[in-house]
C-alpha cells in the first residue's frame, strides 16, 4: 500500500468521516457518497508520475460530479456542485498538489470539451494562479456563446486586473485568426463592462479605436467577426471627417447583407429601429 497523500487538510488522513475511494469508484451526486467538503485525499505510492495521475483522476471525478449536478434542481444538487468546486480549489491551492492540478486545469481550459471548461472556471474563480491566466483567456476566446464567455473573463479579471486582461484580448484581436479575433472581441465586451468591479485603482486600460474597428470590418469577409465588430461602431454619433467614408461603406454593407443580424443591428445603431437583435453564437 502506498502512503496517504492528504491535500489541503490539517486533520489526520484516517480521521473519522474520511473516506477512501476504491479504484474506479465515482462519487455520487449529493448524499453520503459525495466527495467530502472537509478534505480531498489521493493515494500516492511515492512517484511523481503516479501523483500527477492521481490528482488528475481526482479532478476528473470532481468534474463528473459537478456535471451530473449542473442544471439539476434542489439543494442536494447545489451541494454536490459546491462540494466539487471546493474539492478542486483545495487541490489547486495545496502546495503538494498544485503543480499537477495546474497542468490539469490548463489542459481542460484549453481543451475542446465545453462543460469541463466551465467547471474549471467555477473552481478557479477567485483563486486563479497567474500561470493559468493565459489558459483562462484562451477559454474565454474559444467560447462560442457571447454571453457564456463571461464565466472565463471574470476569473481572469480577478487574477490579473483589467489592464492586463484587456491588453491580452486586444493583442489576440489584432494578431489572431478570424475565429480568435471574434472570440477576443466578444470577451473584451465583458472585460470592459466588468473592469470597474475588479479593480479599485485607476488604471490606463487599452482601447480599440473606431478607425481600427472600421478598417477590420471592411477588410474581413468573416461574418461572425463582422457581427461582433458592428456593436462597437458609433455609426449614429458624430465622428471625425476622415472616418465618414468608411462609416458609409460599413452602413451600405450591412443594409445590403443577407445576414438578418447585420441588417437589423445597423438600423438600431442609426436610430431607425428599437428592436435590438440578439448577437448569434460564433457557430451560427
Amino acid at each position: 500500500m502506498g502512503e496517504r497523500y492528504h491535500c489541503g487538510a490539517a486533520r489526520p488522513p484516517f480521521a473519522r468521516g474520511h473516506r477512501r475511494w476504491k479504484q474506479g469508484e465515482e462519487p455520487a451526486v449529493g448524499g453520503a457518497d459525495a466527495v467530502s467538503d472537509a478534505s480531498v485525499s489521493i493515494l500516492v505510492p511515492g512517484t511523481m508520475s503516479f501523483m500527477a495521475a492521481a490528482v488528475g483522476e481526482t479532478l476528473r471525478s470532481l468534474c463528473q460530479q459537478w456535471r451530473a449536478a449542473r442544471g439539476q434542481p434542489g439543494q442536494d444538487a447545489a451541494n454536490a456542485r459546491q462540494s466539487a468546486v471546493r474539492g478542486a480549489r483545495r487541490l489547486i491551492q495545496s502546495r503538494e498538489s498544485q503543480a499537477e492540478a495546474k497542468a490539469w486545469f490548463a489542459a481542460t481550459l484549453e481543451g475542446s470539451e465545453r462543460e469541463p471548461r466551465f467547471f474549471a472556471a467555477a473552481a478557479l474563480d477567485g483563486v486563479t494562479p497567474k500561470r493559468l491566466l493565459g489558459s483562462m483567456i484562451t477559454a474565454a476566446v474559444n467560447e462560442p456563446n457571447p454571453s457564456f464567455n463571461r464565466s472565463f473573463v471574470r476569473p481572469a479579471l480577478r487574477c490579473a486586473g483589467p489592464a492586463r486582461v484587456m491588453g491580452a484580448l486586444i493583442r489576440i484581436f489584432r494578431e489572431g485568426q478570424p475565429s480568435e479575433r471574434t472570440g477576443a472581441l466578444a470577451a473584451l465586451y465583458w472585460a470592459t463592462a466588468d473592469a470597474s468591479k475588479f479593480s479599485s485603482e485607476a488604471q490606463e486600460v487599452p482601447v480599440l479605436g473606431q478607425a481600427e474597428l472600421l478598417d477590420t470590418f471592411l477588410a474581413t469577409e468573416h461574418l461572425p467577426l463582422r457581427r461582433q465588430i458592428l456593436p462597437w461602431l458609433g455609426l449614429g454619433t458624430p465622428m471625425a471627417d476622415e472616418l465618414a467614408g468608411r462609416i458609409a461603406r460599413v452602413t451600405e454593407i450591412c443594409r445590403a447583407s443577407s445576414d438578418e443580424y447585420l441588417r437589423t443591428r445597423v438600423r438600431v445603431q442609426l436610430g431607425e429601429s428599437s428592436l435590438l437583435p440578439a448577437l448569434p453564437a460564433q457557430s451560427s
